[in-house]
């Protein structure tokens, strides 16, 4: 998506994204409004294509919340790295972390 998105480390837009998430701040981030956020980004970037789940930014703004709350979960870095180490058993559990996440 980062062609449809555009941030690139320079841009504005990157700026911008990080304003309106409080520089990434996942507690906050993790109580938005996933459409919310959606209509959020829509106004700020003028985007004007078609509202559907199929959306690239539809599907970026759900991702940033959904991501938000799950890493919200961890009480630390640690806890979320003792985490996944659990699925450095084998290769079928480094399989299952990303589709768990």
């Amino acid at each position: 998506m980062p062609n449809v998105i555009g941030i690139t480390r320079n841009s504005s837009r990157k700026e911008k994204v990080e304003e309106i998430l409080r520089n990434y701040d996942i507690g906050y981030v993790s109580t938005l409004n996933a459409d919310d956020l959606y209509n959020r980004f829509r106004d700020e970037f003028n985007i004007t294509s078609k509202d559907c789940k199929q959306n690239s930014w539809y599907k970026w703004s759900h991702a940033i919340v959904d991501s938000a709350i799950f890493l919200s979960e961890f009480g630390s870095y640690e806890d979320f790295d003792k985490f996944v180490d659990l699925f450095d058993y084998n290769v079928h559990t480094r399989m299952a972390l990303p589709l768990l996440i």
